[in-house]
């Protein structure tokens, strides 16, 4: 079963994308401290991370460069997930090495779907 980490200061919003996750039969667990991120993400290991960019303490775009200079993360799929759906935004995440831009609102069943092909997961819809 893959593995989904959000990582969103919203918590509202990180538990809506969770249980999107559970209902499809992805595991997923949630994070809403960025400066903390890095730690679960050693713990947890997901296979795919959604992520925010606006956050307090650290952004999104700055872990994403966190996790990227890490080879040891290199496996992980990140799909940036924001409301801040401006190009630059969208170039520099990119060029970070995200796998994904997409912006708030997106439907539930587009990033479920997402998360699949990112993860490998078959998917019957």
């Amino acid at each position: 079963m893959a593995k989904v980490l959000v990582i969103d200061d919203n918590k509202e919003q990180a538990e809506i994308l969770s249980q999107f996750m559970d209902a499809a039969d992805l595991e997923s667990n949630i994070i809403t401290e960025s400066a903390k991120a890095l730690v679960k993400i050693e713990e947890y290991d997901p296979d795919v991370i959604i992520l925010d960019i606006m956050m307090p303490q650290l952004d999104g775009l700055t872990l994403l460069k966190l996790i990227r200079d890490q080879q040891k993360y290199d496996h992980i799929k990140v799909i940036i997930y924001t409301a801040k759906n401006f190009d630059v935004d969208r170039r520099k995440a990119l060029d970070l090495g995200a796998n994904l831009f997409l912006s708030k609102p997106t439907r539930g069943h587009q990033i479920i779907e997402h998360v699949k092909n990112l993860a490998g997961v078959p998917s019957f819809s």
